[in-house]
Order: C-alpha cells, then sequence, then structure tokens
C-alpha cells in the first residue's frame, strides 16, 4: 500500500511494502514487506526485505539486510547494515567526510563552494568513510556512531554511545567515547557462533527455531543445537 501524498521518483518498491504519510523515496530499492514511516526519506538506497523504518527517519546512500529496523528520528547516512538488526530511535549513524580542524576555518566545503562558487561540488565532499554494522546488533537510544566504524556481528551499543572506533564481535560497548565494558558470552561461544552465522539460515529455520534463538538463554547445550542445524544446512 503506498499513500497517493508520496514521492517516488526512478525507485522499485515492493507491492507488498506499505508506505506511509509524506515518504519520499529516490533512486532506491525497497524490497517486500517492509514498512516505511510518515514523513522518511530514502534515498539512493537498497531494502532487502522486512525492514521497517519508523517515521520522521532520514536514510541516504544506505543498504539493509533482511529484517533490520530503525525506530524514529533516526539518521542513516552511507551505512551497510547487516541482517536482524534493532537501531532505536534519535540514532545517528554517519558515514561520511569530517570537518578539518587542521586547517584555519572547519567551514566544510560543500557549503563554502554554495557560498562562494554558485555551486554546491558534491563531487568534492563524497563521503568516503563507509560505515559498517554487522548482524545481529543492537544500537540504543540516542547513540552515535561515526564514519568508516565497523560493529561487529552481535555488538551491543549503549545507549547514548558515541562510537568513535570498532566494536569486536558480541562486545557490549557504552559511554562517550565508548569503551567495551564486556562481551557477551565467552571468547569460545563467540568463535562458534561466528562460525555459526545464524542469520544466514533459511527464513523458515530461523521461524522454526525461535525459542532455540530469541527465548531461552544461550548455554553449551543450546549452542550445540545450533551447531547442529548450522552443519545440516
Amino acid at each position: 500500500m503506498i499513500r497517493m501524498d508520496c514521492i517516488i521518483k526512478k525507485s522499485e518498491v515492493s507491492s507488498s511494502t506499505i508506505v506511509f504519510k509524506g515518504v519520499r523515496i529516490v533512486e532506491s530499492l525497497v524490497g517486500e514487506n517492509c514498512s516505511i514511516g510518515d514523513n522518511s526519506s530514502i534515498y539512493k538506497s537498497h531494502l532487502k526485505g522486512g525492514n521497517i523504518i519508523n517515521r520522521n527517519c532520514s536514510i541516504d546512500r544506505s543498504s539493509f539486510g533482511f529484517g533490520s529496523y530503525v525506530n524514529q528520528n533516526t539518521i542513516v547516512k552511507n551505512v551497510d547494515i547487516g541482517r536482524f538488526c534493532c537501531i532505536s530511535w534519535n540514532v545517528t549513524l554517519y558515514g561520511g567526510s569530517s570537518h578539518n580542524y587542521l586547517t584555519a576555518s572547519t567551514f566544510s566545503a560543500y557549503h563554502w563552494n554554495y557560498l562562494f562558487h554558485n555551486h554546491a561540488n558534491n563531487g568534492e565532499v563524497e563521503d568516503k568513510k563507509k560505515t559498517t554494522i554487522g548482524n545481529d546488533v543492537w544500537i540504543g537510544n540516542g547513540a552515535i556512531i561515526i564514519g568508516g566504524v565497523r560493529i561487529g556481528d552481535g555488538a551491543v551499543i549503549g545507549a547514548g554511545a558515541v562510537v568513535t572506533k570498532d566494536v569486536e564481535p558480541y562486545s557490549v560497548v557504552v559511554g562517550v567515547p565508548a569503551k567495551t565494558i564486556r562481551k557477551r558470552f565467552d571468547d569460545q561461544t563467540i568463535s562458534e557462533l561466528l562460525k555459526i552465522q545464524w542469520w544466514n539460515w533459511p527464513l523458515e529455520v530461523i521461524k522454526e527455531n525461535e525459542m532455540l534463538l530469541r527465548i531461552k538463554d544461550l548455554d553449551s547445550e543450546n549452542l550445540t543445537l545450533m551447531r547442529s542445524i548450522s552443519d545440516s544446512l
């Protein structure tokens, strides 16, 4: 269902996707069973399916793996996001050029060209620092992740954290600047999970194993079951 008061240009949007009031989609590919909330914009991006973009979000030159979602008032610019990621509200994920603070002025090249050369030179400020979010990552309310950072699979980013450097898989980071306070599991378990990669299982297998993946605490018995499932695929 696509509202008549939306703007869709040079884009492919699945007929199973719901597009709400005031949405703008430009030069993008939106897969099956997505939902795009009121007044959100999607520009030069790819939603691969099952994604929820809540209201008042800006998605710019980014990709979303299957099932990943963002809550309201979130900005995602030049970011590759894996599968089954949970991104809270008021989050900023930014992969782009930074202001140069070693020059006399930190004023941006884009706006300098707009003011003094009668054009905004997009090429000069083309984003160079792609940000990468792994699979099954949880990012809390108000977090900021700067350009070029890589967030490993299974990581947890605490509310309000400012992430300025790479985060290892299954790490929990908090604070300003963000620091690792612990790992979700021991190193051997993390190694096993990174081999199993449950997020790449067929969707019907993931659905059948909700109790194992989402409800029961992970212990050695459940890890063995996950390994068995993975080996059988």
